[in-house]
């Protein structure tokens, strides 16, 4: 066994699979919690991402909560534990101390590498104020993809639409502009007993049991209501919050794994491209996708939101980026107008 630290976080542990938790560079010289801060949570569970036959990100946010405070879910200062199994196994296969910080919105990412195709793995947290304290936290199973050359069965499941208020019943929202707009009436909020769950297709999804989730944009909205638009960081993330901490969100994501991608509602606004000025700006956008979505580790100088995933032999998936190359919606109806963008469109992972 051969431990490799960095400063004050333990980047990885190699056993003979070989598996290994890419380090997080940034976490050096980390800042002390404030005094007075109290022992984190992890109100929104564990979140597992970009799984393919060989690795997957995983991440959590520490909290002050398991529960909205004014619509919102405070971060924690603190620490999370990160350990990988093979599915049955107690011996853990790689692992990783990450730091929650404000300037992250108190998430953490770890990203495991060198995994085995077509194999059931766990991974488990821990959790508190520093490392010397830690507490069990969440964890979550997922399944790697089998790879190019192998057969095997694959279910997934596809979603977009994730409107919050609108399930809600947020009385913020505007009937009368929402009927000029979208030529149709607000539709009814969910009223039955188990709302403060969150949406019930998630309980039918989970009972599927999926090998995979896929969130194909619009999973918040920033315009719902359009009064209290989100156009800074702050308002931005609590539209992730208040959405992640739903108790039927929690339960899914601790058993199926997720691909995501962003349309309009969660870039900017409805039909979004990157002209004007008004809030939030297209770099504001950016930043909060891959602040929030675990396209890669912290440390990755420029993640692709663009990308492919070969799952087996006979699946393939492609999950193109919409908005961050478009032309503008104004722009002339030519052959140079694009929404893809010419570095996508030649870009041989899109192949």
């Amino acid at each position: 066994m051969h431990i490799t630290r960095s400063l004050l976080i333990t980047v990885c542990l190699f056993l003979p699979a070989q598996v290994w938790a890419q380090p997080a560079s940034d976490n050096a010289n980390i800042p002390q919690p404030p005094a007075g801060a109290g022992k984190p949570m992890a109100g929104m569970g564990m979140l597992v991402g970009e799984v393919s036959d060989r690795a997957a990100t995983i991440q959590v946010r520490l909290t002050a909560t398991d529960k909205l405070v004014d619509r919102d879910v405070p971060g924690a200062w603190g620490v999370v534990h990160f350990q990988l199994y093979e599915n049955g196994s107690n011996e853990p296969l790689a692992e990783s101390l990450e730091y929650a910080l404000p300037q992250r919105d108190f998430l953490t990412r770890a990203k495991f590498s060198g995994l085995k195709p077509d194999t059931q793995y766990e991974c488990r947290s821990r959790i508190g104020l520093n490392a010397k304290e830690l507490a069990a936290g969440p964890s979550s199973s997922f399944r790697t993809h089998a790879g190019a050359s192998k057969e095997a069965a694959y279910k997934f499941v596809v979603v977009t639409g994730m409107n919050y208020a609108k399930f809600h019943g947020d009385k913020a929202i505007d009937m009368v502009q929402h009927q000029r707009e979208n030529n149709s009436a607000v539709p009814k909020p969910y009223s039955g007993p188990d709302k403060y769950l969150g949406y019930p297709a998630l309980a039918t999804i989970l009972k599927m049991q999926p090998d995979f989730f896929i969130g194909t944009g619009d999973n918040v909205y920033y315009d719902t209501p359009d009064a209290t638009r989100a156009t800074t960081p702050d308002e931005m993330r609590r539209k992730w919050h208040e959405q992640f901490i739903q108790p039927r969100y929690l339960d899914l994501f601790a058993k199926v794994p997720t691909m995501w991608m962003v349309d309009d509602h969660d870039y900017r606004i409805d039909d979004a491209d990157n002209a004007g000025s008004f809030l939030p700006l297209p770099a504001t956008s950016f930043a909060m996708m891959l602040e929030q979505i675990p396209y890669g580790a912290y440390d990755d100088p420029a993640p692709k939101t663009y990308r492919t995933f070969r799952v087996c032999k006979d699946l393939q998936i492609w999950l193109p980026e919409n908005r961050l190359y478009r032309t503008p919606n104004a722009a002339l109806d030519d052959s140079s107008k694009t929404v893809w963008g010419a570095e996508q469109k030649t870009c041989p992972t899109n192949h």
